[in-house]
């Protein structure tokens, strides 16, 4: 699974999906304490890995000019082929 904004929302999606034994790869502006993602068992990962490697990405940003357009057609050319889309 991969988890696009680590903030509050970001991180109790990884606390649920640790539940179901996923593994968890995260990417936001700024990375979490190496002791946290221990506790939720997740990986930092840059946005491309996330989506090459991710059979479900769950999107968790604020809406800003900063995240526009996030995946792009740039990232989108990357996305894991077998990929859940709801």
């Amino acid at each position: 699974m991969g988890i696009v904004g680590f903030g509050r929302i970001g991180q109790a999606i990884a606390r649920r999906a640790k539940g179901f034994e996923m593994q968890i790869l995260y990417t936001s502006r700024q990375r979490c304490s190496p002791e946290l993602e221990q506790f939720l068992g997740v990986e930092f990962a840059t946005l491309e890995h996330l989506l090459q490697e991710s059979d479900f990405v769950t999107l968790h940003t604020p809406s800003s000019d900063d995240t526009y357009h996030l995946i792009s057609d740039r990232f989108a050319n990357c996305v894991n082929p077998e990929i859940y889309n709801s």
